[in-house]
């Protein structure tokens, strides 16, 4: 089975939906959601996809302390980059291999 990841806040989820609505398989939402929030809602259920309202405390337990603005989202994990793949990837790109490291990016 795929390994899971959770996605939260509105921008985000919206990215998500955008992008690669196929990998979101479940969403929960807070009860009473409307603006951006409700519009959000709407786009979940016309792909189909899972949706639960639940309570704030129940949003705030999945997102671990994150900001989640009313939305979670599970989505199915992409495969791990390891370091063998990347060791192969500079094998075959050699000179022309261009990497952007980043580290602590946040929205």
């Amino acid at each position: 089975m795929a390994s899971r990841q959770r996605i939260y806040g509105v921008h985000a989820v919206r990215a998500v939906l955008d992008h690669r609505p196929e990998t979101v398989l479940a969403a929960k939402v807070l009860r009473d959601a409307s603006g951006k929030l409700a519009e959000l809602e709407r786009a979940i259920a016309e792909r189909g996809i899972a949706l639960e309202r639940v309570a704030r405390g129940d949003l705030d337990r999945l997102a671990e302390g994150g900001v989640h603005q009313g939305i979670v989202v599970e989505v199915a994990a992409p495969p791990e980059f390891s370091i063998g793949d990347f060791e192969t990837l500079v094998v075959e790109r050699g000179r022309a291999l261009r990497l952007l490291v980043l580290d602590g990016v946040e929205d």
